[in-house]
């Protein structure tokens, strides 16, 4: 870790050295707003969808044969300033797998409560072994006192 320059390079060396220290920022926020809109653009692209599907139902022999053909359904000739469903079902799939791997790297964080409990468990383990050397004063002060009973030289138990 030492041959690592200081700052993020010793930091990143640091945390790599133990899995237990992979720990980072969720964004579960941003992560939860990316989502929601992805979502919203999907709904959007699939209400087009359907209301091309309701009008081609209705119209003509022509937009009928497009339900059932992409190759008939990309032949024929829209109203100006609708999107072919070709193009409205490729911005789908960008989005959708957009919107699958947002969802993929969220669901391979751990969840928050599983982070504090090991940071938790952590602590007192620290905490544990270092009131066996020193004395840790409740008011939680950094200086490292001596405990009154502990003695430098070995003694035979």
């Amino acid at each position: 870790m030492e041959e690592c320059p200081d700052g993020f390079p010793r930091l990143a060396c640091f945390l790599d050295s133990d899995e237990n220290f992979m720990m980072y920022r969720r964004f579960g926020y941003l992560h939860a707003r990316i989502l929601l809109n992805k979502q919203d653009e999907i709904k959007e692209i699939e209400r087009e969808l359907d209301e091309m599907d309701e009008d081609d139902k209705v119209e003509s022999d022509e937009s009928r044969a497009g339900l059932k053909s992409r190759i008939d359904d990309e032949s024929r000739t829209l109203p100006e300033g609708r999107k072919s469903r070709k193009k409205l079902l490729r911005e789908a799939e960008v989005l959708v797998k957009e919107y699958g791997m947002q969802n993929d790297l969220i669901s391979l964080l751990p969840p928050i409560s599983s982070i504090f409990s090991q940071v938790s468990e952590l602590h007192l383990l620290s905490r544990s072994l270092l009131s066996s050397c020193i004395h840790i004063p409740s008011s939680n002060s950094l200086t490292p006192t001596p405990k009154a009973n502990s003695s430098s030289k070995l003694s035979p138990s």
